[in-house]
């Protein structure tokens, strides 16, 4: 499960968000909406992403398409209600069993490079 989560009291469309992004580097490398997951190491691929639509009804809608190369994603986020928490699920196969579960404060467990996102996150 992968969780992005709108803590302001205003519903976005795409357009809104990537106007929001263009104001915090109008000059520099071209921000998007849209969130990219890589997967960290060799082993294993991304089976299939589903956007939950029970769980999302209503909060907002978001393209998932899984990378030609099995192990990327890209989400593509056209509407997120204010306040809404989105859920879309990944599905993987090929993965070193660690006998454990994978709780969301592991993320060095998780298959993605989250330091990617968060480097990017913090560049500003």
């Amino acid at each position: 499960e992968f969780y992005v989560v709108n803590l302001h009291g205003d519903e976005y469309t795409r357009d809104e968000l990537n106007q929001l992004l263009r104001t915090l580097a109008p000059d520099e490398r071209p921000l998007s909406a849209d969130v990219r997951l890589w997967m960290k190491g060799n082993e294993g691929v991304i089976d299939s992403v589903v956007f939950d639509s029970a769980f999302n009804a209503g909060k907002g809608s978001v393209e998932v398409e899984l990378g030609d190369d099995t192990r990327s994603v890209e989400l593509r986020f056209e509407r997120i209600a204010q306040r809404a928490i989105i859920r879309v699920d990944l599905y993987f196969s090929g993965l070193l069993d660690l006998g454990v579960t994978i709780r969301r404060t592991a993320k060095v467990m998780v298959p993605f490079d989250y330091e990617r996102l968060q480097d990017g996150c913090l560049e500003f």
